[in-house]
């Protein structure tokens, strides 16, 4: 994972050169990071629990009620 943290930063890194540095310029770079973090828990993180949720059955049932909501 390494490998990928450096590329991600590298290419903020590329994109921040020539632009004016001020807190406002770092927030916006920050919350395009959450967003794709949010993204890949969305698209790839949810749907394999959900999967192994249904293959290995409820934690409690807490768990069992939203395992409901999938079906």
């Amino acid at each position: 994972m390494g490998e990928a943290n450096y590329v991600i930063t590298k290419l903020i890194h590329l994109s921040l050169e020539g632009m004016h540095m001020d807190y406002s310029t770092v927030n916006a770079f920050i919350g395009v990071l959450e967003c794709a973090k949010l993204e890949l828990y969305r698209m790839v993180a949810a749907p394999y629990e959900n999967k192994k949720r249904m293959e290995n059955g409820p934690i409690s049932d807490l768990d069992a009620k939203s395992l409901e909501d999938v079906r």
